[in-house]
């Protein structure tokens, strides 16, 4: 049987999750915390973190930012 092969924007969609879980668990945050930091419905940010691709970009880089990520590394990886 073949290996199933993940779309680009599936990668994309995985880097940046695991980016912004990896530094949640660093910094010992809650999705509820950094929603409460960002003065966001919880379930936005929930949903920007496991659906990042379907939330607007500037969501994604406000969450990166208070997170003290770099978003670009995860898409350069994606690539």
């Amino acid at each position: 049987m073949p290996a199933l092969r993940k779309s680009k924007d599936q990668i994309r969609e995985i880097e940046i999750k695991k980016l912004f879980t990896a530094a949640l668990i660093e910094k010992g945050w809650t999705q509820k915390h950094l929603a409460k930091l960002l003065g966001m419905e919880p379930s936005c940010v929930g949903r920007a973190i496991n659906y990042p691709l379907k939330r607007e970009f500037h969501t994604l880089l406000r969450i990166a930012d208070k997170l003290g990520v770099n978003l670009g590394e995860a898409l350069i990886k994606s690539n």
